[in-house]
């Protein structure tokens, strides 16, 4: 098993400072992006050793403006 947030984390910092893993906290401060593993199995594996992995990770984008813009702008910079 591979474990990929920290990665993640740092991949996505330049887009929002605020990430957190699996759930919002209910004093959270916004806009924030979570970070959920969905699937994270070991796929080929050779004399023990994990050589590819089947890896799942969802990304949510929070914010508590009203309009959908900040979502919008962080989720374009995402796909990227």
């Amino acid at each position: 098993m591979v474990y990929l947030n920290k990665d993640i984390e740092i991949l996505l910092k330049p887009v929002c400072t605020k990430i957190e893993a699996e759930f919002l906290e209910s004093n959270a401060t916004f806009p924030v992006i979570t970070i959920s593993e969905i699937i994270n199995k070991a796929g080929k594996v050779v004399e023990g050793v994990e050589y590819t992995s089947d890896i799942t990770i969802q990304l949510d984008i929070w914010d508590n403006s009203n309009t959908r813009t900040g979502c919008e702008t962080m989720a374009k910079q995402v796909e990227l």
